[in-house]
């Protein structure tokens, strides 16, 4: 982890983590050890089965896998286990990916529900609408943030043009725009690139 991405996990007020592609977590914030009441030697190189109970880690375990499968941003309720007691959170994740496009983990926001879970949940998806794009449209999303044509995103996915076309229109459908330039733009502002 590069000592840039260190400086601004901590400049969040959030708790937040980084976990690689097999569960790993590989970095967090002061926010999200002081959270969890627990320091940060006893979380990074850990997996959730190292430092939350079991049913939780299966929780959490669960949830990485659906995130790595739909490679779209998720937001759910759960429950953190924190000095002694559960608390109810509500996760927003995102997939990120290393220089050379290969799936290099997610980041992970912790956001504590003091009130409603359900409240908090609809006021962020109200707030940051969040597609449910199909890991393909999310590969394709990505190529276009690159600048990649249509022809070669079909080349770098052994698919065809047509395909690729049918791809980017779906992908404006659900991000309810027309153009790719305002596809960039939405993306942008939901965290998807």
């Amino acid at each position: 982890m590069n000592d840039l991405v260190k400086k601004l996990l901590e400049l969040v007020d959030k708790p937040v983590f980084i976990k690689n592609e097999i569960g790993v977590y590989t970095a967090c914030n002061a926010s999200f050890e002081k959270f969890l009441g627990i320091g940060r030697g006893a979380i990074l190189g850990n997996t959730a089965f190292d430092i939350a109970p079991v049913a939780l880690a299966k929780i959490y375990t669960s949830a990485d896998r659906d995130l790595f499968a739909k490679r779209s941003a998720q937001i759910y309720k759960s429950k953190v286990k924190c000095a002694q007691q559960k608390r109810g959170v509500v996760f927003s994740k995102i997939i990120i990916f290393n220089n050379d496009d290969r799936l290099a983990g997610f980041i992970g926001v912790v956001n504590e529900a003091q009130g409603h879970t359900d409240e908090i949940i609809r006021d962020i998806k109200g707030s940051h609408h969040v597609p449910n794009l199909t890991g393909r449209e999310f590969e394709v999303l990505h190529l276009m943030s690159q600048g990649s044509s249509a022809k070669e995103i079909a080349s770098r996915l052994c698919i065809s043009c047509h395909t690729v076309g049918g791809y980017m229109k779906s992908i404006y459908l659900k991000l309810n725009v027309n153009s790719r330039i305002s596809a960039m733009i939405a993306a942008q502002k939901l965290g998807l690139i």
